[in-house]
């Protein structure tokens, strides 16, 4: 039995969960066992550390399942000490998906511009799942571009600890990324008010974009990826199978991700061309 260990650096049930629980369906196979876990907090801090402490103690493969939280806003933020480090190698791209500005039905706004002017009246929250992490880096780059100020309340579960309040107005405000948000948007516990993306999404096309709202400097996208570290020929093999598995994109398209699977140097390519956006992002939430 071949073993190899998958760690998610955010909470179950959240946007990366779901791609990642996406992909090790598509890469295990009979004889090859791959354990995902979720280690969420600090932004992703605490998973990248489980993920470099597994390497350290086993010989078993480790699997990260990474986004710009990890390998652009960590280092960043913390040095590069806090960042999942060389051992770690681009193995699999899985696409982008924007953020979603989603309002809490309790709010009484409909659109962006009713939200900058109830934030301007003081005393609204917004989530995030972690400081400095792409949903904080978000809402913080939005505050700073509408010129209103809200306060931050991270929550290390990230959506699963953040949806009961948004539903009961204890938080107002949540940059959700729509692969983690479409069913709270359909139950109507959450209104879209729009995407962080250069252009709508065709999976929620009534949502405009935040440039459509004003504020044409805000264009994220959230890329996610699998990067590994001791992966064997084995598991190479699996991962390199990932690519050509149908089932497996038309899985990522269903959840809203665009442009994979791809080969880890494509993968490295989008890390490399996303990193100035994110970082001039991020220093609007220092």
């Amino acid at each position: 039995m071949r073993e190899a260990r998958f760690v998610v650096p955010f909470g179950s049930q959240g946007a990366a969960d779901r791609a990642a629980r996406a992909v090790a369906l598509s890469i295990a196979a009979d004889g090859m066992t791959l354990e995902v876990e979720n280690v969420p907090g600090g932004g992703g801090l605490a998973g990248v550390r489980r993920a470099k402490a597994l390497v350290a103690g086993s010989r078993d493969p480790v699997l990260l399942l990474a986004t710009p939280s990890t390998h652009v806003l960590l280092p960043a933020r913390l040095g590069p000490q806090a960042g999942p480090g060389s051992a770690f190698e681009p193995l699999l791209g899985l696409g982008s998906a924007p953020n979603v500005l989603l309002a809490s039905p309790r709010l009484g706004v409909h659109n962006v511009g009713e939200l900058v002017a109830r934030a301007r009246a003081g005393d609204l929250v917004y989530g995030s799942a972690g400081t400095g992490q792409t949903i904080h880096v978000c809402s913080a780059l939005f505050c700073e571009q509408a010129g209103i100020r809200m306060a931050h309340r991270p929550f290390d579960e990230g959506s699963a600890g953040a949806y009961p309040e948004l539903l009961d107005g204890r938080i107002h405000v949540y940059f959700d990324n729509l692969l983690g948000c479409r069913e709270a948007i359909g139950r109507g516990d959450a209104l879209a008010l729009a995407v962080s993306s250069l252009r709508r999404s065709d999976l929620v096309p009534h949502v405009p974009t935040l440039a459509e709202c004003g504020f044409p400097g805000h264009a994220l996208d959230v890329w996610f990826g699998v990067f590994g570290a001791g992966v064997d020929s084995p598991w190479r093999s699996r991962i390199a199978s990932a690519r050509e598995d149908e089932r497996l994109r038309e899985q990522l398209q269903g959840l809203g991700l665009a442009g994979g699977p791809v080969d880890g140097e494509a993968l490295a390519a989008i890390v490399a061309a996303s990193a100035p956006r994110w970082l001039e992002a991020l220093r609007s939430a220092a």
